[in-house]
């Protein structure tokens, strides 16, 4: 009928509203987020933390070429669109696949992630926290393996930055799978999960530091007095 056509049209149009409305939000978040690491990348690491993700995408199969683009849809799917949905992106993506990868799935990938300077797809077999290499960000291992890789998409300077405070912040790592998502939320609630727990103990501990310095001073100062 004419008044179910006109509803049909309705909700269509407010389908697409809808629809236009998240593209905007999704927009205005990423451009958000750019524009904060390109602030970053002009000074000193802000944040507190360094959250590394860590994928695995077609390690030791680069050359299977029928399996390597099913991987692909699959990540494109479930593994990207999610981190992108992330609410929170200070974090680093580091992907890593095998340095012989087919040629035409490596420039479907690139295509896929220079768009996010944060998110990094390397050229490397080796992986820490996994049972394979011994190592980790802590310590500088892990981040001065990834700079000698051959690096394909991200910002190169960020990833340098994040490597040279990670004896200063905290540190989380975390492992996603290449054919895996995470709930939009996540990595932002194991953010502020570690700031609750960590945080307050780095604080308790520079109380304490504090509080030893200044006893000590005082120590210092009445030695002083009685000398004199």
């Amino acid at each position: 009928s004419a008044a179910e056509l006109a509803n049909s049209v309705e909700d269509f149009n407010d389908w697409k509203l809808l629809r236009a409305d998240r593209k905007r939000r999704r927009q205005e978040q990423k451009n958000a987020h750019q524009n904060h690491l390109g602030q970053q990348n002009d000074e000193e690491w802000e944040l507190p933390f360094v959250h590394i993700v860590n994928t695995r995408f077609m390690q030791s199969q680069g050359t299977l070429k029928t399996l390597g683009w099913a991987r692909l849809y699959l990540f494109k799917a479930f593994c990207l669109s999610t981190m992108i949905h992330q609410t929170s992106q200070d974090f680093l993506w580091i992907i890593k696949t095998d340095p012989n990868l087919n040629g035409e799935i490596l420039a479907a990938l690139v295509e896929m992630l220079k768009p996010y300077p944060n998110y990094y797809l390397v050229g490397s077999e080796h992986n820490y926290l996994i049972g394979h290499e011994t190592g980790a960000w802590r310590g500088g291992i892990e981040g001065a393996d990834l700079l000698q890789s051959p690096i394909y998409t991200g910002d190169v300077n960020l990833l340098k930055r994040a490597h040279a405070v990670q004896n200063d912040r905290i540190v989380l790592e975390s492992r996603l799978d290449a054919d895996d998502g995470l709930v939009t939320g996540y990595l932002e609630y194991v953010q502020r999960t570690a700031l609750e727990k960590f945080g307050a103990a780095e604080a308790n501990e520079d109380d304490e530091d504090g509080a030893l310095a200044s006893k000590e001073k005082q120590n210092k100062q009445q030695q002083q007095q009685q000398q004199q």
